[in-house]
C-alpha cells in the first residue's frame, strides 16, 4: 500500500521499513523537545530495531484499516521532518478517528504542521469516508492550538483530567487536556442512500456516493444468520445459557441485533423517530425466521447466501 500526499510546504507518505534510521534521527533530534507534551521514552525506544517493529505495526494497522502513519518530509531535501498519523479508527456507526502529529522543533511555525494536518483530513474524509476526526491538545501547547484552528477544527471541551504515563507506568502528567473536534458536512441524502464506505457505495445523481441498502443489509443478514447456524451447532442451552456480558445471555444479544439491524434499516429509509422492535428469538430456529421477517418488513427481498454478497457478488 503506497500513500503519499503533496502539498506546498511538504508532503506526507506512509512510512516503511526502509525510514526506521531517519526516523530514529528524527526522534533523538526531538527527544527534550517532544517530551513536553508526549510521554517519556526508553533509551531502547530510540533504536532502529524498536522503530522498525513500530512501523511494522503501523503496516499492519494499516491493512486492517484500523490506523494510517505518516512521514513529514521537505519538499527540497526529502529529509523526514516530522510524523502524522491518523489511528483510533472507528467504522459505522461512529465513522471517526483520531489525529497525531508531532514537527522538528527547526521546522516549526512555517505552516508544515498545518498542511501536514490538512493532507491527513482530507484523507480521513475523502478516501475513508470518516464523518468526524477528533484530536487531543494540551491546552498549555499554544503552537498545535493554533494548528489545529488553522485546520478549521473547533473546540469542544475540555476533559476534566487526562493522565499521560511514561512506559514505565508512573503518572507524569495530570492535567486538563482540550479535545477538539471537527465534523465535516456531508451532501443531503437522497432516495434512501447515506455515505459508507468504498465497497458499499454506488454512484448517485450528481456524483454523490449512495448505499445499496440492500447489500448492506444482505451482508448482515449473512453475518448473523452464521452466528445462529454455529450456536445451534452447540446445543440451545448454551443459546439461553446466562453469562456476565453486556445482554444476559446469547438470545438477548441476537434480539437486540436483529432489533437494531431494523432500526437502521428504517432510518436510512429517512423514517424519522422509527421504533424499536422485539422480535421472537426464543429459540436459534426462530433467530432465523426473524432475520428474514426484518428483511421483509423493510421491502429487502434479495437475500444472501454467502458473505461475498458484501461486494454484491452473490444475490438470490
Amino acid at each position: 500500500m503506497n500513500l503519499l500526499f503533496e502539498g506546498r510546504t511538504c508532503y506526507i507518505r506512509n512510512l516503511t521499513v526502509d525510514d526506521a534510521e531517519e526516523m530514529v534521527q528524527l526522534l533523538s533530534r526531538n527527544r527534550d523537545y517532544w517530551a513536553i507534551y508526549e510521554p517519556r521514552h526508553q533509551d531502547s525506544y530510540f533504536t532502529a530495531m524498536v522503530q522498525r517493529e513500530k512501523i511494522r505495526e503501523s503496516i499492519y494497522q494499516a491493512r486492517e484499516n484500523r490506523e494510517y502513519s505518516f512521514g513529514i518530509f521537505e519538499h527540497e531535501s526529502n529529509n523526514m521532518i516530522g510524523h502524522i498519523s491518523i489511528y483510533g479508527i472507528k467504522r459505522l456507526p461512529f465513522l471517526s478517528a483520531l489525529v497525531g502529529y508531532s514537527i522538528d522543533e527547526a521546522c516549526i511555525g512555517k505552516g508544515i504542521a498545518t498542511e501536514a494536518v490538512g493532507l491527513v483530513t482530507a484523507f480521513g474524509f475523502e478516501q475513508l469516508r470518516l464523518h468526524r476526526i477528533e484530536a487531543y491538545v494540551s491546552p498549555r501547547n499554544t503552537g498545535s492550538i493554533r494548528v489545529l484552528e488553522k485546520s478549521k477544527y473547533q473546540k469542544r471541551g475540555c476533559c476534566a483530567s487526562f493522565s499521560i504515563l511514561t512506559e514505565y507506568g508512573k503518572i507524569i502528567s495530570n492535567t486538563p487536556f482540550w479535545k477538539v473536534n471537527f465534523e465535516r458536512a456531508r451532501p443531503p441524502i437522497k432516495n434512501g442512500g447515506t455515505h459508507l464506505p468504498d465497497g458499499f457505495q454506488n454512484k448517485g445523481g450528481g456524483g454523490d456516493c449512495k448505499m445499496d441498502r440492500n447489500r448492506l443489509f444482505s451482508y448482515h443478514q449473512w453475518a448473523t444468520l452464521e452466528c445462529l447456524r454455529h450456536v445451534q451447532s452447540l446445543g440451545e442451552e448454551l443459546y439461553r445459557r446466562e453469562g456476565q456480558n453486556s445482554f444476559a445471555s446469547i438470545e438477548k444479544t441476537m434480539e437486540h441485533v436483529i432489533g437494531v439491524e431494523k432500526l437502521w434499516l428504517m432510518r436510512m429509509a429517512a423514517t424519522e423517530n422509527p421504533a424499536f422492535e422485539y422480535f421472537d428469538v426464543e429459540t436459534p430456529e426462530k433467530g432465523h425466521r426473524s432475520v428474514y421477517a426484518a428483511a421483509r418488513r423493510n421491502g429487502i427481498v434479495h437475500l444472501c447466501t454467502d458473505g461475498r454478497a458484501m461486494a454484491g457478488e452473490v444475490e438470490v
